[in-house]
């Protein structure tokens, strides 16, 4: 954390995060989309 108040951030989380968070957004946009074709 003290990197972070100095201003020093590693970008590997940060890109770790995003990826993940823009996976999940896109999984359960595939989970609407086959739940509104199957219905």
């Amino acid at each position: 954390m003290d990197d972070f108040t100095k201003g020093i951030i590693d970008s590997r989380p940060v890109v770790w995060y995003v990826s993940m968070t823009a996976l999940v957004t896109y999984l359960t946009l595939q989970v609407f989309q086959f739940r509104k074709w199957k219905a």
